[in-house]
């Protein structure tokens, strides 16, 4: 298994070498030397993790999740469920790593009413140095698409804005737009909130606050 491992390792780094070695031309002159050179540089200048990563940094952690769904829109009572989740920085601190598990409260169409469904999801986000944005995705085990989005960072680092597509086969809809507002309260909660916008601006459909859990 071992052997397999380093083989698999090493026909990756060769791909990726024999990728590279293509864009840089056996002849040419100084001057398309020196474009491929710079060309190669600000590649190189976007693979590390920057600032923008370390503003993040008050997500990661051991948390406890309430979730707040309003099937009735905003303002209407909420529909509450518990559980936790684990937000760890994976691949060098460039991306946090999310994994979700709770209930949640979904229609039952035998009784009308509500039950309890377990919950569980898988997440990412990180900052795109290439782009300048930051970027994500869910994924969960109530539906088998996936969920993605890019946005901003508020000037002082306490609220990320963004901005993804999300299909309601219900409706028969494919890429409504849907807003991710994650608020930093502070080092110990943060509260997600997701909008559909295509309901309105302020048309609030569910919120999760997270609590670091403590010892």
């Amino acid at each position: 298994m071992k052997n397999r491992t380093i083989i698999l390792l090493l026909l990756l780094a060769t791909i990726g070498l024999t990728a590279l070695a293509a864009s840089f031309p056996s002849r040419g002159n100084a001057d398309e030397k020196a474009q491929l050179a710079a060309s190669l540089q600000k590649w190189l200048s976007t693979l590390n993790p920057s600032k923008n990563h370390e503003k993040l940094e008050p997500l990661a952690g051991d948390w406890d999740t309430v979730t707040r769904m309003y099937f009735g829109g905003p303002g209407t009572p909420a529909v509450e469920s518990r559980g936790s989740s684990v937000k760890k920085w994976v691949l060098g601190k460039r991306h946090i790593m999310e994994e979700h598990k709770g209930f949640m409260m979904m229609p039952d169409l035998e009784t009308g009413g509500m039950k309890k469904t377990p919950y569980e999801g898988i997440g990412f986000v990180g900052y795109d140095n290439y782009r300048n944005m930051y970027a994500g995705s869910w994924r969960s085990n109530l539906g088998t698409n996936v969920l993605s989005y890019t946005g901003s960072m508020g000037p002082k680092g306490k609220a990320l804005r963004s901005y993804g597509k999300m299909d309601e086969p219900m409706l028969n809809v494919i890429g409504r737009t849907v807003k991710y507002e994650m608020i930093i309260a502070n080092k110990d909660q943060h509260i997600l909130k997701v909008y559909d916008l295509h309901a309105g601006d302020d048309y609030l459909v569910f919120d999760i606050t997270y609590t670091r859990k403590t010892d």
